[in-house]
């Protein structure tokens, strides 16, 4: 039947099924200001209230007046967070003389007492067209930014499949590709890593396809939110250069596409005198860039990349290595030969975050993005390949992904996925944990569930399914605890030394063969540090608090008392003796 319908009644079919289905996947999910979405969420409104991103208190107030009319404010997880920010945004018209905060949570007032978000605000503009349906159609307000999302994916299917009149089966790999990447996971974010997927995307097959003009702006348009992208940006110029046998003219009207780039340091500088507000705020360090960031960012078993595009990554090194004897032997290299220093560059430039272990859907949220030039370049390099290899390669490389996701996407709630050990992880750390000696921001905020990395949350120990206590890691500074655990040192040099900043850390990973006291000894050790660690979760959670307070009028007894019975309930359901 379909041999008969003209190619475009199929293509469309096609894409309509797609929508509807991802539409359908997404209708129950729950709406959650993820990662920075305040920022974002209260810009968008500020956008779509009176066309400029200065947010004031009106534009929270008919945000929270949506809110409320789809889902009750005490339900809102991140309530406490929002109503703060409500409370810096009235600052400076408060009739009484007080001080008046300069910034707060991603918030900055500039000397025009306006408040602006530190990130740029591309991202929002994008999600106003979303944000004027959920009001005209009475949906609730975050959920505009999942439609902006999908509507993203929707375009670039078009794209893919009506660019050209003979369809480049490449390209529609690629799109399985990256659709089955951890970028599926951020669907639902408040946040612009899908956008900047897509807009790469779309680049890479401009630039395939020679139309260069929308390849640089569509890779401009994606370095706004992600400055890193420069990176790609600059290759693309070459690229295109060499395309255009090094002609100045057709460059130089190539060029104007580079200025997008300038647009937020200008922004930023017309408001707060600054290019960067993120890295004047100390968000970035180079003291922070180790070997273990960087080799992690590809092949962390808890957030690296090689769990978004799992076979990929391991085909593509074996290919540059195959690509590397070629050009020693041939002597001959192509611009798509600089790929993997532009990825490292980028790799770099993000690893000086301070934050390591951020909020994330699974996986790092900049290797969503990193990872797209990646894919292409794999593409490329199998491009000689015949089809009986290539189908099998690609295939199976995709079946990874499928099966990557089933294993993580139980484990994807809102943006909480950084304080879990993800599971091939946790079953490396209790089966093989000398395998697994990551840097220690993601072992121990996945562990403890605390973000301070200096020696104060120093040791961290982990247990494994069977309650036996397989790895421990101790700050350098704090290497005398150790005897408090019955465990004697052997040279310094014999153990893993993981440097996160300034911090540095040693990995133990024979603690249960070398300790003289026992796991069962080892947990009545820790229970009361470990009890007032969950005490501290529990205050810092303003939905939880509540529910205990309740509990607590419920069962007769002072609010103190209820949160060690229910924090030793916890430390005890997660240490069954």
């Amino acid at each position: 039947m379909f041999n008969k319908l003209p190619s475009w009644v199929v293509k469309s079919l096609v894409i309509l099924l797609f929508t509807l289905g991802l539409f359908r996947y997404y209708s129950n999910s729950e709406p959650y200001a993820t990662g920075d979405g305040i920022e974002y969420i209260l810009t968008t409104e500020a956008w779509c209230n009176h066309g400029t991103p200065n947010i004031n208190p009106a534009d929270f107030s008919s945000f929270k007046a949506d809110f409320i009319a789809h889902q009750s404010w005490e339900s809102n997880y991140k309530a406490a967070a929002f109503d703060e920010v409500e409370r810096f945004l009235k600052e400076s018209q408060a009739k009484v003389k007080a001080p008046v905060r300069k910034e707060f949570g991603g918030f900055y007032r500039n000397k025009n007492a306006n408040v602006y978000g530190y990130h740029f605000v591309f991202y929002s503009l994008l999600n106003v067209p979303a944000r004027c349906m959920t009001d005209l159609f009475n949906v609730h307000p975050i959920h505009a930014f999942k439609y902006t999302n999908l509507a993203c994916w929707t375009l670039l299917l078009i794209l893919i499949l009506f660019l050209r009149k003979q369809l480049v089966f490449d390209d529609v790999l690629l799109f399985l590709a990256a659709f089955l990447s951890a970028a599926f996971y951020y669907n639902t974010w408040t946040h612009p890593e899908l956008t900047t997927v897509v807009l790469l995307m779309a680049s890479f097959i401009f630039l395939n396809q020679e139309r260069f003009h929308l390849a640089i702006l569509t890779c401009a348009l994606a370095t706004l939110q992600n400055q890193p992208l420069v990176f790609v940006l600059l290759w693309m110029y070459v690229y295109v250069w060499n395309k255009q046998r090094y002609a100045i003219k057709p460059l130089f009207l190539y060029g104007l596409y580079g200025f997008i780039i300038f647009i937020p340091s200008l922004y930023f500088y017309s408001l707060f005198g600054t290019t960067s507000l993120i890295k004047d705020a100390g968000f970035l360090a180079s003291e922070n860039i180790s070997l273990t960031r960087i080799t992690g960012f590809y092949v962390d078993l808890n957030q690296g990349m090689i769990i978004s595009i799992g076979l990929f990554l391991l085909l593509y090194m074996v290919l540059l290595v195959q690509r590397l004897v070629v050009i020693i032997k041939t002597r001959k290299a192509d611009i798509w030969d600089l790929i993997p220093l532009v990825l490292m560059s980028m790799t770099l430039l993000v690893s000086a975050m301070n934050n390591w272990n951020h909020g994330m859907a699974i996986v790092n949220r900049y290797a969503i993005w990193i990872g797209v030039p990646l894919l292409f370049h794999v593409f490329h390099l199998m491009r000689d390949f015949s089809i009986r290899v290539r189908v099998p390669l690609v295939v199976s490389a995709l079946i990874s992904q499928g099966f990557l996701l089933c294993v993580h996407l139980p484990y994807n709630q809102f943006d909480w996925s950084n304080l879990q050990h993800m599971p091939i992880a946790k079953w490396v750390l209790d089966h093989h944990p000398s395998w697994y000696n990551p840097d220690p921001q993601i072992f121990i905020a996945r562990t403890n569930r605390v973000f301070d990395f200096t020696k104060n949350s120093s040791p961290v120990l982990y247990f494994n399914n069977k309650n036996r206590l397989v790895k421990l890691a101790v700050h350098s500074e704090n290497l005398d605890t150790l005897s408090t655990f019955g465990y004697k040192m052997n040279t310094l040099r014999s153990y893993p030394n993981v440097r996160s900043g300034s911090e540095t850390w040693i990995y133990i990973n024979d603690i249960e063969e070398r300790s003289t006291k026992s796991s069962v000894e080892l947990l009545q050790i820790i229970e009361n540090s470990e009890v007032q660690r969950i005490i501290s979760e529990m205050r810092a959670n303003p939905q939880w608090i509540k529910e205990l307070t309740l509990k607590a009028a419920r069962n007769h007894m002072d609010i103190e008392e209820q949160l060690r019975l229910d924090a030793r309930y916890i430390f005890n359901e997660n240490h069954p003796r």
